[in-house]
């Protein structure tokens, strides 16, 4: 299995961009404002950042003001949802296999014949190992197939890299195998409407990527809440307990300052978002905006 193809599979692995909140808070008139970057204070007073991104490798969503990197580059800690030094290391293509038996344990044949055809027209690497696949990682596997990739990177290795040239202390917030175990506990009806239905996945992507690109969080909790198709306890387990361990985490850095914390951006919204969880211990936690907005690529980047 190749780098690009396993980063691209952990960056997806229900980290901000395939999850959705549990459920959708109503919004008051003006909503909450669109913008992706967030400063947080400490109620000692202790200023840091939080930005929102998301797992794809796009030219659209690199559109960026450049704010976010200026608030970057004068920070002292870098926190992104996974330690992209160790990753690699920490994976290996066992972990994306069933423990025992196979997906015909799971669906009957024709159900597993449809599944694995979708698998091979995104990746034929993974053909004939698609019985033996858990099925929340072939619905990775397809989901970032299905996504054009137009630029050479997601905005989380863009930031990582950046912040590690400019030499920022560097952590993750959640671990290899607390992500993995997201990926055992999806639930198989659910993975396997969404692998049956051609167009439902690749359609979502291209409109989440879109309202991303609009920095609208209201836009992207309403469309994630209307289109995720999870039931409360699913999503509690992938969302809401998630934001609750990363806040926990990311905690001492923001008692220090000069943190810049980069999650997927729908951890931002919901009635149990991690801007909310925050505001809930004393924080406090207003949008950035201004600033000027072009492509972080340079030029011979861009498709």
């Amino acid at each position: 299995m190749n780098r690009p193809l396993l980063t691209l599979i952990i960056l997806s692995l229900l980290t901000g961009l395939m999850s959705a909140p549990s459920a959708a808070r109503p919004l008051d008139a003006a909503g909450r404002q669109s913008s992706l970057l967030w400063r947080v204070v400490s109620p000692a007073g202790a200023v840091s950042h939080v930005f929102g991104t998301i797992h794809i490798a796009d030219t659209l969503v690199f559109r960026q003001r450049d704010t976010v990197l200026q608030v970057l580059d004068s920070s002292r800690t870098y926190a992104s949802e996974l330690n992209l030094d160790s990753v690699m290391n920490q994976l290996s293509p066992k972990a994306l296999m069933l423990e025992s038996g196979t997906l015909y344990d799971l669906f009957d044949s024709a159900s597993v014949e449809a599944v694995c055809q979708r698998l091979g027209r995104v990746n034929t690497m993974f053909a004939t190992a698609c019985p033996r696949l858990k099925p929340g990682a072939i619905m990775m596997i397809v989901a970032m197939g299905e996504v054009q990739r137009t630029a050479p990177t997601s905005i989380d290795e863009f930031l990582w890299a950046r912040a590690k040239k400019r030499r920022l202390q560097r952590t993750g917030l959640e671990t290899i195998a607390e992500q993995l175990s997201i990926i055992d506990s999806m639930p198989a009806g659910y993975v396997l409407e969404q692998l049956t239905d051609t167009a439902q996945m690749s359609g979502q992507l291209d409109r989440m990527r879109r309202l991303y690109a609009q920095e609208d969080l209201d836009g992207l909790e309403s469309y994630a809440a209307e289109h995720g198709g999870m039931d409360d306890a699913t999503m509690q387990m992938v969302n809401d307990n998630r934001n609750i361990r990363m806040v926990g985490r990311m905690e001492a850095m923001l008692r220090q300052g000069g943190a810049f914390i980069a999650i997927g951006a729908l951890h931002l919204t919901g009635r149990a978002s991690v801007l909310d969880l925050l505001s809930s211990r004393g924080y406090r936690v207003e949008p950035v905006t201004g600033g000027r907005r072009t492509s972080w690529l340079a030029p011979a980047q861009r498709e």
